[in-house]
């Protein structure tokens, strides 16, 4: 059973309205007979490429607000995975436990931090405080652009993948 998609719909760059309008989302749900889905978050290609640890935070806790303002009226039908900046382990820990304490229940992080490989023992505070929240971690292959030093957000023209035209722009 499906229903007409509006015009209005179709001349939005990223998507139609069920992408970012609650009610849209839900009875998008409730017609394909979906019980709950995982969110991922949208536009971290432009925190994660930052070279500047602020920059990434505040970007990722503007997100992180936004997607609890959108989403969290409706817990039991989004997981919502929000955005951790892991360029500086302490503010990555601190936003985790903020995100946390507002129920979320999944942590995107970026691919790879260049210069601060994973399996260094410097992240041990940051595994230790998921697996203590008891929070899933997500990566997602779209993250793995390379740091610039671009003073404005990358965007992408309709039909045309963000995540290659940063990588193009990084010079990879």
């Amino acid at each position: 059973m499906w229903r007409s998609v509006r015009a209005a719909d179709l001349s939005r760059v990223f998507h139609r309205a069920g992408g970012t309008d609650v009610a849209e989302r839900l009875c998008d749900q409730d017609l394909d007979r979906i019980g709950a889905e995982v969110i991922y978050p949208h536009g971290t290609l432009n925190s994660f490429t930052s070279p500047d640890p602020a920059f990434q935070l505040a970007m990722a806790r503007v997100y992180n607000d936004y997607y609890n303002e959108t989403f969290s009226g409706h817990p039991e039908r989004f997981v919502v995975s929000v955005v951790i900046s892991m360029i500086k382990i302490e503010s990555a820990v601190a936003e985790a436990k903020r995100v946390s304490a507002l129920d979320f229940r999944s942590l995107s992080i970026p691919m790879h931090v260049p210069r601060l490989p994973y399996n260094m023992a410097d992240y041990e505070p940051f595994w230790t405080t998921a697996a203590e929240l008891g929070i899933s971690l997500a990566l997602h292959v779209f993250t793995a652009a390379k740091t610039s030093d671009a003073t404005q957000p990358a965007r992408a023209a309709p039909g045309e993948d963000l995540a290659y035209k940063i990588i193009e722009q990084a010079g990879a």
